[in-house]
């Protein structure tokens, strides 16, 4: 039919996945990278009230930074 828009699908992230891969990031570049950490502090204060972080710790625990995880949580005063 003309002038109909095909339908497109798209892929978001969620706030909890985008903290866990920059700080994944910071921490193969061995805690160089101040611009993720600093990424990974203005997400979890924009998103402080909806995080899931049963979610986080779940999968920080199973990619081995937990810790810096708990450290930008405890930074961030989330």
């Amino acid at each position: 039919m003309i002038g109909q828009a095909k339908p497109r699908s798209f892929s978001v992230v969620s706030a909890e996945d985008i903290i866990l891969y920059k700080i994944k990031w910071y921490d193969i570049s061995g805690g160089v990278s101040r611009q993720q950490w600093d990424d990974v502090q203005a997400v979890l204060k924009a998103q402080a009230g909806n995080l899931d972080k049963l979610y986080l710790g779940k999968w920080a625990r199973q990619v081995g930074i937990l810790s810096l995880v708990t450290q930008a949580i405890r930074e961030a005063g989330v």
